[in-house]
């Protein structure tokens, strides 16, 4: 990605692709067991319910937290941004776009290793691809919250209403004992309308 110079976008899907026919090929497709041997101080620190609400709230304040000190208030979140929006500029001024964007998917990787026991622990067994669906919601969260696909643009706060908006939806659409695919009609639904207003604003700021 950083040497092609291939969107993130693209390479995300093409590598998710590949890793669910890879974990297929390799385990086949009988779920595996999670539960078996499951230490339960790491159940409770990852996925303890404690009554008004789940250790997956504080976990996602904390990180919450931290990262919008780290790219609102940090000179390395700084970088993201600047290369982000304009690579070239970035570069102008001293910034090594190659080295940001290492950044930024090792960032990435360590947060997708945190979401995956935060699911894990709380799973009692799971299929290869049978988290696929999560791929597209985090990018439909971050577009929902006002994060363009461009790059540049963002906020932590807007990223964190977009999850909530969509799982408040989809919650609503299963209590109200909609059919499945309405979740999927209404998600696409709300992320074209999403990067539509995003555009406009894009187009107004510049």
């Amino acid at each position: 990605m950083v040497i092609t110079g291939i969107p993130s976008f693209i390479a995300t899907l093409g590598m998710a692709f590949f890793w669910t026919g890879a974990s297929i090929f390799i385990n086949g497709t009988a779920p595996a067991l999670l539960r078996k041997g499951k230490d339960e101080a790491l159940v409770t620190l990852f996925a303890g319910d404690f009554g008004f609400f789940r250790s997956q709230l504080v976990w996602m304040i904390v990180v919450g937290v931290v990262a919008w000190f780290f790219l609102h208030r940090h000179k390395l979140g700084n970088h993201i941004f600047a290369v982000g929006g304009n690579a070239s500029a970035a570069r102008a001024i001293s910034i090594n776009p190659l080295k940001v964007k290492l950044l930024s998917y090792a960032l990435f990787g360590a947060m997708v290793g945190l979401a995956s026991i935060l699911i894990s622990v709380r799973t009692s067994s799971m299929q290869p691809g049978s988290t696929e669906d999560y791929t597209l919601m985090a990018i439909a969260a971050a577009v929902v919250g006002g994060t363009s696909l461009l790059g540049g643009r963002g906020t932590i706060i807007g990223m964190i209403v977009g999850a909530a908006l969509i799982r408040i939806i989809e919650n609503g659409l299963i209590l109200g004992k909609a059919p499945g695919f309405y979740i999927q009609l209404f998600v696409g639904l709300i992320i074209v309308v999403a990067a539509i207003f995003n555009k406009l604003m894009e187009g107004k700021a510049s």
